[in-house]
């Protein structure tokens, strides 16, 4: 189901590795996994995927110039200056103090280094119990302005009816006992709501499709996920 979802993503968001494309020197991808398997259009010098924990590391890549690190408390195992790219794309909302983490990301990248974020507006609750947040356009504003970054691109990634369809995709899921969306807390959900489910699950069925095609059309206002690249500024 989660890499049926990340297809997804990926088939809906071409335009996140058109930007990606060409080389992109020595990269810093944090919490990205196997994401740079994705990156077709892409090359680079050296790719070093972070994570928090070695059981989330994908193994070196050596024929790609792949290396794992990992890291604690949002700080980056790496000297100032020492990247040119840093990939943060669906892992801010899994990181506890994101604003720690962004001011690391500045402290290694060199001058006129670029940062690609691709964050969540209204995701539904995943990765349980590492969801901490959802974020704006305006966050991500306020925070590339505080970090001396320059928005060099931004778009939002579908609208209001996308946000519906993927809640409704997502929203069984903790019903099946999927336990990367569930919430132990309610696990018991009475007998009112297992009378009701067969209602609930044909309205989904209608619902999806409809939300599905209306997306084509969107209401910007209401992103389902932010894209925005930001370029490190030197005053």
């Amino acid at each position: 189901s989660i890499r049926l979802t990340y297809l997804i993503r990926n088939l809906l968001n071409k335009e996140i590795f058109n930007q990606m494309s060409g080389n992109l020197g020595t990269v810093l991808d944090i919490g990205g996994g196997s994401f740079y398997k994705n990156l077709n259009k892409s090359t680079w010098n050296k790719y070093i995927v972070l994570e928090p924990t070695k059981d989330s590391l994908p193994p070196d890549d050596q024929m790609r110039n792949v290396e794992s690190l990992t890291y604690s408390d949002e700080i980056i195992p790496l000297p100032d200056n020492s990247v040119d790219t840093v990939f943060i794309i669906q892992v801010l909302q899994f990181i506890f103090n994101p604003i720690k983490l962004i001011s690391e990301t500045k402290r290694v990248l060199r001058a006129n280094g670029r940062i690609f974020i691709l964050v969540p507006q209204s995701g539904n609750l995943h990765g349980i119990p590492y969801h901490y947040h959802n974020f704006t356009r305006f966050w991500l504003e306020k925070i590339f302005k505080d970090n001396s970054f320059e928005i060099i691109y931004y778009k939002a990634m579908g609208g209001a009816w996308r946000t519906i369809a993927s809640r409704i995709f997502l929203m069984f899921w903790p019903v099946l006992g999927h336990k990367y969306y569930s919430d132990p807390r309610f696990k018991s959900r009475g007998i009112l709501f297992w009378i009701s489910f067969p209602f609930q699950f044909l309205t989904a069925l209608i619902i999806f499709p409809i939300a599905l095609l209306l997306s084509l059309f969107d209401i910007k206002e209401e992103a389902n996920n932010h894209f925005m690249i930001g370029q490190k500024i030197i005053k």
